[in-house]
């Protein structure tokens, strides 16, 4: 059996600003994506240039969904529904994607089972916790099929590109920064330059900075609201264009914060970034700060810590403090308004085979 994870995302600061290039920072978090991959017995009628595969997946409750791969096409053996389509949309994109990198690399994929696992990214009650697990998936499906076929040198940088393609088109949209994530591990600097060429850099944080992420329960489409926001951008080009020169103004002065290790300049910054998303929620009519956003950077505000929405899907927020002590004055007060803290762990490792 072959198992492979990888891990989820908090975007720190850039979203948005960075569909312009802006950089941005984001951190892989200990909540991952899991998929496990069997041999299936070939049958003896088998034929050339296809293969087998079985989806279960169990955060849709699916079991033994046969499908086939002909000449690097993707086809369901029973009929599927588009709503189960939808949401298999992630799996079946990077189950084509690997088999065509392996047939590149001069492997060969043969029948396969795969069982798929995110229930780490949910919460109890199965509401998503905004922490990129369709990224994960992609990531772990991919990487973990690389391994089952024998490839078992892996170059993450070289896959990226190809991984966060696979995210896009199932998506519809986005920079990357969830799959570079998902993919890399630990904390990084994301830039997606001209061509939609990806730039990755680790970075270390100031070690006195203190992160928590708090869920809205919240569940929005991120395809949704980049494409309102592309819309936005046509009717009035040049408010988005002065609003995204100073989001990515900020994000660029963030990092260099922490290039210095400076936590408190970083912190003004995360602060400078939330009034600008709220400037660019209320101009555009698109809600990407909410209510309860508003509501929770008051709250951590309020008690001595900083605060901003994290990632474009809107169901998580991210609160900032320099130290113990106000990290736990700010949980706690969030805490008492009945909101729902989600433990951080920082993710060293990345997409991971064995």
């Amino acid at each position: 059996m072959t198992k492979a994870s990888a891990p989820g995302k908090l975007v720190l600061i850039g979203e948005y600003a960075v569909l312009t290039g802006a950089q941005a920072l984001v951190m892989a978090v200990e909540k991952r994506a899991k998929v496990s991959i069997l041999k299936w017995p070939t049958s003896v009628d088998s034929k050339k240039n296809v293969v087998n595969c079985y989806i279960n997946a169990l955060a849709f409750s699916l079991q033994t969904q046969a499908c086939q791969i002909i000449n690097s096409r993707f086809k369901y053996i029973s009929p599927v529904n588009d709503e189960l389509r939808n949401k298999l949309i992630f799996i079946e994109q990077a189950i084509v994607s690997a088999s065509k990198y392996i047939a590149s690399q001069g492997g060969v994929l043969c029948d396969f089972s795969i069982t798929t696992d995110t229930s780490d990214l949910y919460s109890d009650d199965g509401c998503k916790l905004g922490f990129g697990s369709s990224a994960a998936l992609v990531s772990a499906t991919f990487i973990g099929l690389l391994k089952f076929a024998g490839i078992t040198e892996v170059n993450c940088n070289k896959v990226l590109p190809q991984i966060v393609d696979v995210h896009r088109q199932a998506q519809g949209s986005g920079s990357g920064i969830d799959v570079a994530a998902a993919v890399m591990g630990s904390v990084i600097q994301f830039t997606l330059g001209k061509d939609k060429q990806i730039s990755v850099k680790n970075v270390n944080l100031p070690k006195e900075l203190q992160f928590g992420a708090v869920s809205t329960r919240q569940e929005v489409n991120t395809a949704s609201i980049l494409a309102a926001l592309k819309h936005y951008r046509k009717r009035d080009s040049m408010t988005y264009g002065k609003l995204m020169s100073q989001l990515s103004q900020i994000s660029h002065e963030s990092i260099n914060a922490i290039e210095q290790q400076d936590t408190i300049r970083f912190l003004h910054a995360i602060s400078d970034y939330n009034e600008l998303m709220i400037k660019l929620s209320d101009t555009s009519g698109i809600e990407l700060v909410s209510q309860t956003h508003r509501l929770l950077a008051d709250i951590v505000v309020s008690n001595g810590g900083y605060y901003k929405p994290s990632g474009a899907g809107g169901d998580l927020g991210l609160f900032a403090c320099r130290n113990q002590s106000t990290m736990k004055k700010v949980s706690d007060a969030v805490l008492q308004e009945g909101f729902e803290i989600v433990p951080l762990i920082v993710a060293g490792d990345g997409a991971i085979a064995s």
